[in-house]
């Protein structure tokens, strides 16, 4: 991690949480980055995300509870930003193995798709479409089975679809957020990722 934040190059980094978040803008520097964040959200995690984005980072505010999208415009507002929003999708789908229950629609992360709707009219009815830019699922981790993965990948292009033809407002981001097996090659990663989305059933 070292090597790769000192070489210059501009680097999208992940943060889970405030004290990640904190660490993650110390190294970003003076460089334009893409930053994500996720997890537990309270207001001061949520102001720290949004003065990331004033410093002139990318950073997404991933909405994993509904009670969240009210805090967010809020500090936006007080601090005058745009800020950069993400949904966490909690997709029907789950993989199998290890950490299964953290993914499906019974996992307590995520929105599930009414919850979605709901985001979207919110952010409608706030002037803030334009804000919701990215898709995040999780299918579970360290995921052997690579059908599991197209059935995931398949269902996160529906719910892409849905929100970007209707309302041109899911710009071109969906994050592929599940742990692969090291033993999945190149090839077999490159069908799995493109052969859903080409589905005419999501297109």
């Amino acid at each position: 991690m070292s090597s790769l934040i000192h070489s210059g190059e501009p680097l999208g980094l992940e943060a889970g949480s405030k004290a990640e978040l904190m660490a993650v803008l110390a190294h970003a520097g003076m460089t334009r980055s893409v930053i994500v964040c996720n997890g537990y959200k309270d207001r001061e995690y949520i102001r720290l995300a949004l003065i990331g984005e004033k410093m002139g980072h990318k950073v997404y505010l991933v909405i994993e509870k509904m009670s969240e999208i009210a805090i967010v415009l809020d500090e936006a507002e007080r601090l005058n930003v745009v800020p950069r929003l993400g949904v966490r999708a909690r997709l029907a789908s789950q993989g199998s193995g290890k950490w299964q229950s953290s993914g499906g629609e019974k996992s307590k992360f995520g929105l599930a798709a009414t919850q979605v709707l709901q985001l979207v009219e919110t952010l409608r009815e706030a002037g803030r479409l334009d804000s919701l830019q990215l898709l995040h699922f999780h299918l579970g981790s360290q995921m052997a089975n690579i059908r599991d993965i197209a059935t995931g990948v398949r269902e996160s292009a529906r719910f892409y679809v849905e929100l970007h033809n209707p309302h041109r407002n899911a710009q071109s981001r969906t994050r592929w957020a599940s742990i692969f097996s090291a033993s999945t090659s190149a090839a077999v990663w490159a069908w799995t990722m493109k052969a859903p989305v080409r589905s005419p059933t999501v297109r």
